[in-house]
């Protein structure tokens, strides 16, 4: 799968509701050193829109339940191109650049508990 990269220090957006596809994308930022604004999904886009404003995102997660309100959002801020991922959407890598090997998370330390 393709990964999403995002620069060290940049920030990212995620505007979803729960889902594993979340931690997926937070654990990638964090792995590249990028910073994680996490918006709420119930957030409206006037609001969404204030704070993709003021952190000026490199990228924003969202999911198709959230896309409408990130587009609303985005077309208040002309100046900004964030890239835009869904997590529904093919183009969201299964495992994302910066996540561990799930396979090295099946076991672990507390396995032994």
């Amino acid at each position: 799968a393709a990964s999403v990269p995002v620069s060290a220090e940049a920030r990212a957006v995620i505007h979803s509701e729960n889902r594993p596809e979340w931690l997926l994308a937070l654990h990638a930022i964090w792995r590249q050193r990028g910073i994680v604004v996490p918006v709420d999904s119930m957030a409206p886009a006037d609001e969404l829109a204030y704070i993709v404003g003021q952190t000026e995102p490199e990228i924003i997660y969202c999911s198709e339940k959230t896309r409408a309100n990130v587009d609303k959002a985005l077309a208040s801020q002309p100046e900004l191109k964030p890239r835009v991922v869904v997590f529904d959407a093919a183009e969201f890598p299964k495992h994302p650049a910066g996540t561990p090997d799930v396979k090295a998370l099946e076991s672990g330390p507390l396995d032994s508990l």
